[in-house]
């Protein structure tokens, strides 16, 4: 059991993580010298018998609570917020996305922290919220693990700076107003496993880098304005099991490069498209786990499917 004052020179630990000194008999102040550890996540001081107007501070950093509320990460979120965010129901205008409450990042709303302080999810689902994600600086949040903005009515273009966020793993961008192309920088996000921009405005080719994305188990684009790409260079994709094409503004080619590399998939919709190509049968034969399969509003293709095993849609 340790008693006196806290050695100064505990300063020069330069690489501390975590320091418990609780349950000893340390007295005095805590030394300044603590304000060297700036990769310290964690300090537990707790009974003890140290005394200054810090012990409020120290107390809220007990079991674990991070030491410094990440003030970068709280600034770039609230960044966002003044950069014309606006909601006529959500309390991401409340008190929480605040100024004064830069060290209480943890507790403001739609935010959740990993162990270590630092923003590991972005919550804001069916929020009417207004804005874009261009004034977002995603470099500053390079632990988020997860974003919902589902069921707002964000605009803009995604920009390609979220590739920066390469522990993501779950992205839900649906519902909402989002203009552009897809960024090719979305191939970069590799941990990412559940990706979703249905019902948006999205145009332009779908990249075929999103191929790229090897842990991806759900992907779904439907109801956008994307285009046909080269289907051709579009890598297999072994986990996925939910992919949605549904009305976009695909012609000519099926993409039959894209589908048979799915072998997983269980979950595959390709409706209202405009696809005037012939494909054979033995595309759809090879996917022995497909459960949900829908063609529909596809016209040519209703024609010959009856007449031919090789049928035109």
């Amino acid at each position: 059991m340790f008693d006196g004052d806290i050695p100064i020179s505990i300063g020069i630990l330069g690489v501390l993580r975590h320091l418990n000194l609780s349950h000893n008999r340390l007295t005095g102040h805590i030394p300044s010298s603590l304000g060297n550890l700036t990769l310290l996540e964690a300090l537990d001081v707790s009974c003890n018998q140290l005394i200054g107007e810090t012990m409020a501070t120290v107390k809220a950093w007990i079991s674990g609570t991070p030491l410094h509320a990440n003030k970068e990460e709280a600034e770039a979120l609230l960044q966002w917020k003044n950069n014309g965010l606006s909601s006529s129901s959500t309390s991401l205008l409340d008190s929480s996305w605040s100024v004064n409450n830069l060290t209480n990042l943890c507790n403001w709303e739609g935010i959740i922290c990993n162990r270590g302080g630092s923003v590991s999810e972005l919550n804001l689902p069916h929020g009417k919220i207004i804005g874009t994600l261009e004034p977002l600086r995603f470099s500053l949040l390079p632990n988020l693990t997860r974003i919902n903005l589902n069921n707002n009515s964000l605009s803009g273009v995604i920009p390609s700076a979220i590739s920066s966020l390469l522990k993501l793993t779950f992205l839900d961008l649906s519902n909402n107003n989002f203009t552009g192309a897809i960024p090719v920088e979305v191939g970069q996000l590799t941990q990412l496993r559940y990706f979703s921009c249905f019902k948006n405005f999205l145009d332009d080719v779908i990249p075929f880098e999103i191929s790229n994305l090897q842990n991806l188990r759900y992907l779904d684009l439907g109801v956008n304005n994307l285009e046909t790409p080269n289907w051709s260079k579009f890598h297999a994709m072994p986990l996925l099991k939910h992919l949605n094409l549904r009305a976009n503004e695909f012609t000519l080619d099926f993409p039959k490069d894209l589908i048979t590399n799915c072998p997983n998939l269980s979950y595959l919709d390709l409706s209202k498209n405009h696809f005037t190509r012939q494909i054979s049968v033995s595309v759809f034969s090879k996917l022995q786990k497909l459960e949900h399969l829908n063609l529909a509003f596809l016209a040519q293709f209703q024609k010959k499917l009856v007449q031919s095993p090789v049928f035109k849609y």
